[in-house]
């Protein structure tokens, strides 16, 4: 039996960096929300949560932990408002990606994937990114601003990766006309999902060997997720989204992983609590 004792690790553990496969980096950045707010709130709760977790992972038939997870220090970042800013959290990022560590970030804003993914390429060059969102978030501004949440896929295009896009639901004209202009981006509309199962096929065929996964949380459905910004209905259900996880780690060499948006919602945990176990079954499926 456990005690549980919140430390602000993950599962309550720590191991040595430099031993540890694993890094998880929370980053409360939050200053660009707009319907819902809290995101800033979201990686410290995870890691609270996290600590309820059952270790044995039921799928793999293993403990995930024991490969060493080490929980980083929180990323405290100014509001982004040039290039300079993105590159001062590529700093902290590049010593871990050099050290080849299998990193998780808990976020915070979904604008905190731009920087990361530029460290990324950075340091591999080219690389593919996998974005599993409700919304577009293809604004070139919003809000007079180019590093709005509503803006990262915006950004994330204008360094020439190819993108997949999945579980979209809600997106501006002037996003999806920029979208279909493209020919680095695959945009795959929740529906589109729902009615053909070819779609994961054709993005891994579309994506170089190494990739980057960004999920923001309100890619799954509300009856999952609810505490985030801005919940649309008709989202990714648990096991089926679990199915897609394990094919991309299956047939790509992931390089690292973001989760965002979550928007704790006292008294009712389940939505953090939800968070908490995808990025351990993130851990377990990652090998």
């Amino acid at each position: 039996m456990r005690i549980h004792d919140s430390t602000g690790k993950f599962l309550g553990y720590q191991a040595d960096i430099e031993e540890a496969e694993f890094v998880i980096i929370p980053f409360p950045y939050e200053f660009t929300t707009t319907f819902g707010k809290g995101t800033g709130r979201g990686p410290l709760k995870v890691l609270e949560v996290s600590d309820y977790l059952e270790t044995y992972e039921e799928e793999t038939g293993e403990e995930p932990y024991l490969r060493g997870i080490h929980t980083y220090e929180p990323v405290i970042a100014d509001e982004f408002k040039g290039e300079e800013d993105i590159e001062k959290v590529g700093e902290i990022y590049l010593p871990l990606i050099e050290k080849r560590k299998k990193i998780i970030t808990i976020g915070g804003e979904h604008s905190i994937s731009y920087p990361i993914i530029k460290a990324f390429i950075k340091y591999y060059g080219n690389i593919g990114v996998i974005h599993f969102d409700a919304h577009g978030d293809y604004r070139n501004t919003y809000e007079g601003s180019p590093y709005n949440h509503a803006c990262v896929m915006r950004r994330v295009a204008d360094t020439g990766v190819k993108i997949v896009s999945a579980g979209i639901r809600a997106i501006s004209k002037e996003e999806i006309d920029f979208v279909r202009a493209s020919n680095s981006i695959k945009l795959f509309f929740a529906h589109e999902i729902h009615s053909d199962q070819r779609w994961i096929q054709k993005s891994l065929e579309f994506l170089p060997e190494k990739v980057y996964i960004t999920i923001d949380v309100d890619a799954l459905d509300p009856s999952l997720i609810r505490a985030t910004g801005t919940p649309e209905p008709g989202g990714f259900e648990w096991y089926s989204f679990l199915t897609i996880l394990k094919k991309i780690f299956q047939a790509k060499e992931v390089i690292g992983v973001d989760v965002v948006e979550i928007c704790p919602d006292p008294p009712y945990e389940v939505s953090t609590y939800t968070v908490a176990k995808l990025i351990y079954k993130i851990i377990a499926y990652w090998k």
